[in-house]
């Protein structure tokens, strides 16, 4: 896969999920029945995108932190939209005339930043091996911690219900099988 055409899927991803998201929203507020029916299949057709688009994302992941494929890819997307949206705001605010318009756009680019951070943040946590191994347990719910760098056929036992569970690996992402 190439550089733009990644790029595109990106883009193409983003406005996807917005689509979804909006016509989830407009079907909460119609009261028309026929009206919600037909939102709600457009909806389920843009999700259906969402899934084409996430599948050739997940084919093009050919290096990402053992245990972590599904987590990498959606921190990276999520990075990529949250940039985006950086871009987006500063320029809008920047042409924005009306104060509080352009107050707006610029409290909504101040959150955007936040957001880069906190994703480039667990991107690197991921990326060296520091992110924490934390599931909850399928018994009991409670949190089981393997602790960083724990790879593929670390046990652990869980701390409130005692049932020890294995990592494995499904598909590049770590899973819970009982040990």
């Amino acid at each position: 896969m190439t550089d733009i055409e990644r790029r595109n899927l990106i883009a193409t991803l983003n406005l996807e999920y917005g689509a979804t998201y909006r016509y989830l929203l407009q079907a909460q507020r119609f009261l028309s029945p026929r009206a919600v029916a037909l939102i709600e299949g457009v909806r389920r057709n843009e999700a259906d995108h969402i899934a084409f688009m996430l599948n050739l994302l997940e084919n093009d992941i050919t290096e990402a932190p053992e245990g972590f494929k599904t987590l990498y890819l959606h921190l990276k997307l999520n990075l990529a939209f949250e940039q985006e949206a950086v871009k987006f705001y500063g320029q809008f605010s920047r042409e924005a005339e009306d104060p509080a318009i352009r107050d707006t756009f610029r409290t909504l680019l101040k959150s955007e930043a936040g957001h880069v951070r906190l994703f480039e943040e667990m991107i690197k946590a991921l990326e060296e091996g520091s992110f924490p191994r934390i599931f909850l347990c399928p018994l009991c719910g409670w949190e089981i911690n393997y602790g960083p760098g724990a790879g593929a056929g670390a046990v652990q036992k869980c701390e409130k219900c005692g049932a020890r569970f294995e990592l494995i690996l499904e598909n590049g992402d770590f899973a819970l099988k009982a040990a």
